[in-house]
C-alpha cells in the first residue's frame, strides 16, 4: 500500500494530500457510483489494518512542511479507495499530523459508523469532516450505497446528526446524485428535511463524474443540479470540476507522456500506468478522466480490468 498520495488538486479541498490506511476497496458500502469499481472487501469491522508503526513512520515525512512533492498542501485529507473510520488508529493518527505539521487535517467519510461513539470520538481533532449522505429513505439507500449487511441508514442519520451537534471544527456535507435513482423528488423533499436539521457549513452537490462501478450510475445535467441546489437550500453549492491555469499547468507533463507511451495503440490497464507514472489509483484515475475527457486516451474493457489506450487519430496529431 502506498500511504501518502498526491498532493493532488481537489475539487473541493483544493491542494490537498493523501493518507490512505485501508486496503484497496475495503468499504462499508458497495456504491453504484464508485469510480474504483466493485467493494472486494465489503465489512464493518474496525482493526489496524496496517502496523500504526509504520503508518506513523511515514507520516513524520510532513513533520513542518507546508509542501509536499514540491507542491504547497491546503489540507492533509485522509480518505483513499476504502472507508477510512475501518482503520482503529485513525484518531491516533490525526492527533500525530495535528502535533506535527502546520496544515489543516481533514477526513473524507461515507457516514456508515459515525453512530459509533468512538468513531465520532476520534475525528473530533480533525479541522474539517467531509461525510456523504446519498439517500434519506432507506429503499434509496439500499440501492445506491449497497451497504454491508446491518447498516441501517436512520442511525447512520441519527450518528451525523450527533457528530455535526458535538464537532467544534467544520462539516462539509457531500451529495452525490444519480439520475432515476436518488433525484427524485419525494426523495430530495425528504433529503431536504435532514439537511434542515444538520449544522453543516455548506453541502456540497456532487454527481456522477468518472467511470463509475456499474452503467446505471447516470450523472445529472447541470441544469438539473442547479435546480436540486435551489431546492436543498440556501448552504447547497454545486460541485465544479474543471482543469485551472495552476492545475493545466500541473498536469500537462504528465498528459503527454501518458499520451506518448499509448500511441502504439497497445492497451494498459490502470496499475500498470500506476507504476509507469508513480502515481497512486486515486492521481491516475484523476489524470485519465480529464484525458479521456479531452479525447486524448479511451478506455477498453477487457473482463473486469479497466484499460487505456490512445484515442483514435491521436497518432495524426
Amino acid at each position: 500500500m502506498k500511504l501518502l498520495y498526491g498532493p493532488l488538486y481537489s475539487r473541493r479541498l483544493g491542494m490537498s494530500l493523501g493518507v490512505d490506511t485501508i486496503p484497496h476497496k475495503t468499504c462499508t458500502f458497495n456504491c453504484i457510483y464508485c469510480h474504483d469499481g466493485e467493494t472486494t472487501c465489503l465489512t464493518v469491522d474496525r482493526k489496524d489494518y496496517l502496523p500504526p508503526s509504520r503508518v506513523l513512520e511515514e507520516l513524520k515525512l510532513l513533520a513542518g512542511q507546508r509542501e509536499h512533492r514540491n507542491r504547497r498542501m491546503d489540507y492533509i485529507t485522509f480518505a483513499g479507495s476504502g472507508e477510512p473510520t475501518l482503520n482503529l488508529s485513525l484518531g491516533r493518527y490525526i492527533r500525530f499530523v495535528k502535533s506535527v505539521s502546520p496544515v489543516q487535517v481533514a477526513v473524507i467519510t461515507n457516514s456508515s459508523l459515525l453512530w459509533k461513539e468512538s468513531v465520532r470520538e476520534e475525528l473530533m481533532a480533525a479541522d474539517l469532516i467531509v461525510p456523504s449522505l446519498d439517500a434519506a429513505t432507506e429503499e434509496t439507500f439500499l440501492r445506491i450505497n449497497r451497504p454491508c449487511p446491518g447498516l441501517q441508514l436512520d442511525k447512520i442519520i441519527e450518528g451525523l446528526k450527533t457528530l455535526c451537534r458535538d464537532f467544534t471544527g467544520s462539516v462539509w456535507l457531500e451529495v452525490l446524485l444519480c439520475e432515476g435513482i436518488n433525484d427524485g423528488e419525494e426523495e430530495l423533499r425528504c433529503m431536504s428535511r435532514v439537511i434542515e436539521e444538520l449544522n453543516v457549513q455548506k453541502v456540497q452537490l456532487n454527481t456522477v463524474d468518472r467511470p463509475p462501478s456499474l452503467e446505471e450510475a447516470r450523472p445529472l445535467s447541470r441544469e438539473r443540479l442547479v435546480q436540486v441546489a435551489a431546492l436543498l437550500g440556501p448552504k447547497t453549492e454545486t460541485v465544479e470540476d474543471f482543469l485551472t491555469p495552476a492545475r493545466q499547468a500541473l498536469e500537462r507533463g504528465v498528459f503527454d507522456r501518458i499520451s506518448s507511451l499509448l500511441m502504439d495503440g497497445q492497451p494498459r490497464n490502470l496499475e500498470q500506468l500506476c507504476r509507469r507514472f508513480r502515481k497512486s489509483r486515486q492521481e491516475m484515475i484523476k489524470i485519465l478522466t480529464h484525458m479521456e475527457k479531452e479525447g486524448l486516451v479511451e478506455r477498453c474493457s477487457a473482463g473486469s480490468t479497466r484499460q487505456y489506450r490512445g484515442a483514435k487519430g491521436i497518432k495524426s496529431r
